[in-house]
């Protein structure tokens, strides 16, 4: 026989269910690098109760721990990070049935609120560049001195004015 039949003497029913399965691997993780941190975002998985969230700093190589758990929503800040160092995401779908495979890969590089050109330093010309832009226009680092020197305080005490930012280098 290959079904198996039980008999309760008290002339209950009995309920037999399928266990639940694992949910399907989320999809559509992004990130967006700011200061750091990284934003990520994804689309729900069916049936998911939470998220696991797994980290690394080369492609592939998120590991199988996961930096964060019990994630109840689609989104998730990943604070406490080093400026100017990329770093790669994949998400997982939590449930009584067990853990999803992980989702696509995304990446995103933390830096200063400052650094236009993203190499983890902000100097005179990051700044003199965010000033062009809010003022609109596209020049070299214009003197703001009588010694006719720009220097990156100078250059940070108009930017933080104009352009309500807060920014520091060297």
């Amino acid at each position: 026989w290959d079904t198996n039949y039980y008999w309760n003497s008290n002339g209950a029913t009995i309920t037999v269910t399928a266990p639940q399965t694992a949910p399907a691997a989320p999809t559509q993780l992004a990130a967006t690098a700011g200061n750091t941190q990284v934003a990520l975002s994804w689309t729900a998985s069916s049936g998911a109760v939470t998220y696991n969230l797994y980290r690394g700093t080369a492609a592939g190589a998120e590991g199988t721990t996961p930096v964060a758990t019990g994630i109840m929503t689609v989104t998730h800040t990943d604070t406490g990070l080093t400026n100017g160092t990329t770093y790669f995401y994949k998400v997982a779908a939590v449930n009584p049935g067990g853990t999803s495979p992980l989702s696509n890969e995304a990446s995103a590089k933390p830096i200063p609120p400052c650094d236009v050109n993203q190499d983890g330093i902000v100097n005179v010309s990051d700044v003199q560049t965010i000033i062009d832009q809010a003022l609109g226009i596209m020049s070299a680092a214009t003197a703001m001195n009588h010694g006719g020197v720009t220097n990156v305080v100078e250059v940070q005490i108009v930017t933080n004015a104009v352009m309500g930012k807060n920014c520091t280098g060297t």
